[in-house]
């Protein structure tokens, strides 16, 4: 199955890239973000299938970030930590969207008010 993302990371790791976005949907040129049974945005992280699953700069050309970016049979290998991750066959750069404040204000999560329930300098242990 085919996913779209909207890039919100575009980093070097290994020699490649590390994207990942949120998921959307684009019906009759509108943008809408898929969100969970929470009402929290999806995050998508394709990857290969190297050790470090960075995507090949050749697969990464011309995504940054903002772009609207077709994951090509995307099949979910989420697991632990990475709960995000998708391998993918190909990834098509669709567009890449310049938005005003306003716009931005749509895709901001106001249910956190941290990332990772950090608090202060240190990030909430791991309970397994």
């Amino acid at each position: 199955m085919d996913k779209l993302i909207l890039c919100l990371a575009n980093s070097y790791k290994h020699g490649g890239r590390c994207i990942a976005g949120i998921e959307v949907s684009l019906q009759e040129g509108q943008l809408s973000i898929n969100k969970s049974s929470y009402g929290i945005p999806i995050w998508i992280r394709p990857v290969s299938h190297s050790a470090a699953g960075e995507v090949p700069l050749s697969d990464a050309t011309g995504i940054k970030v903002l772009s609207i970016v077709k994951i090509v049979n995307a099949c979910y290998v989420g697991s632990g930590s990475h709960s995000e991750d998708y391998y993918y066959t190909k990834l098509q750069l669709l567009d890449t969207l310049n938005p005003s404040d306003e716009f931005l204000k749509k895709y901001t999560d106001t249910w956190h008010n941290c990332i990772f329930g950090n608090r202060g300098r240190a990030l909430t242990p791991i309970v397994r």
